[in-house]
């Protein structure tokens, strides 16, 4: 039975020294302000699955952060998974639970479940947040819809140097 989010995983990212780390820690600040993505992507999740069989999957957060992730990296499917089982730092920020390995299959898999429409809302929810912090937006690169947020607060937080990118190149 796949969930919308894993409560029992942590919160915090594991902390490393780096841009990185600060920048993911930024966007995981973004979503977690934004709970009702989860909510958008488990629907488009139980539109694919066949019956509830098997070990759970992974949760609709999960997912979405896995995603970003990919983007965000500018990587395949082959390296994203890889990454998953070798970096505690991307397993912490996807919120994978200790025992999930998601291989190459299941990230596409998943992944390409994902509706346009719902990226669009996320996207809308995106520049919404940049209108309130008064950001203004780079030229678009290739169709992806980038935002400098360097030392702007949101929320009480600092987001990170880049805002999660569109996802439209899934």
């Amino acid at each position: 039975m796949r969930k919308k989010r894993n409560p029992q995983c942590s919160m915090e990212l594991h902390y490393v020294p780096h841009e990185i780390c600060s920048q993911l820690s930024g966007i995981s600040q973004w979503l977690d302000a934004h709970p009702q993505f989860n909510d958008w992507i488990y629907e488009d999740l139980s539109s694919g699955d066949k019956q509830n069989t098997g070990r759970n999957g992974l949760s609709a957060e999960s997912v979405l952060r896995a995603a970003l992730l990919k983007q965000y990296l500018n990587c395949d499917y082959d390296y994203l998974s890889f990454v998953l089982m070798d970096s505690m730092l991307f397993r912490d920020f996807c919120r994978l639970e200790p025992n999930q390995r998601p291989s190459r299959s299941s990230l596409h898999g998943l992944i390409s479940l994902l509706t346009a429409s719902t990226w669009e809302r996320i996207n809308n929810c995106q520049l919404m947040t940049a209108l309130k912090v008064d950001i203004k937006p780079h030229p678009p690169h290739k169709g992806l819809i980038l935002y400098a947020l360097n030392n702007h607060p949101v929320q009480g937080v600092l987001v990170s140097h880049y805002f999660p990118r569109s996802p439209v190149a899934f």
